[in-house]
């Protein structure tokens, strides 16, 4: 299983990653990968992300190889945090995946985050960034501590 640090609000929900392959079309095939990262500002915290993302790469690097692929969810990292940007520079570099926030215009940097990578079958373009604030219970609440997110994508057949 997932690794857990010390933050007291981690037991308040599960930790970790899932996977659910999607096919769009006929042989048109991505995988959608949903996360939730350890929080928390300890050292003991900031391993175990480390070792989740760790765990994370390892499981693409065997299930989704060559898939085009999605990754989206709350990592609970921050860019302007040096240790952290390296953390979600190093991940996306080794499993190719590129950050919508750095394909589309005027994103500011939040902890939840979306990832996308094309493939030879499939070409995946992000379209559209916005806060997702259709998320609230029905007293007009927001359903977690920090907004969710949306992302449009448009896909093409390569071949």
């Amino acid at each position: 299983g997932a690794r857990r640090g010390t933050n007291s609000n981690a037991a308040l929900s599960s930790r970790g990653f899932s996977v659910a392959r999607h096919e769009l079309a006929p042989g048109v095939v991505i995988d959608v990968y949903n996360l939730h990262a350890d929080a928390g500002g300890s050292a003991e915290d900031q391993r175990a992300r480390t070792i989740q993302f760790l765990q994370l790469e390892r499981f693409m690097s065997v299930y989704s190889p060559t898939q085009a692929v999605i990754l989206a969810g709350d990592t609970n990292l921050h860019r302007n945090v040096s240790a952290e940007n390296q953390l979600l520079d190093d991940f996306a570099g080794t499993v190719g995946l590129t950050e919508v926030m750095n394909a589309l215009p005027n994103i500011p940097d939040h902890i939840d985050r979306v990832f996308y990578r094309s493939n030879q079958d499939v070409e995946l373009t992000p379209t559209r960034w916005r806060v997702a604030d259709e998320f609230q219970d029905a007293a007009g609440n927001p359903l977690s501590d920090h907004p969710a997110i949306h992302v449009d994508f448009t896909w093409a057949r390569l071949r």
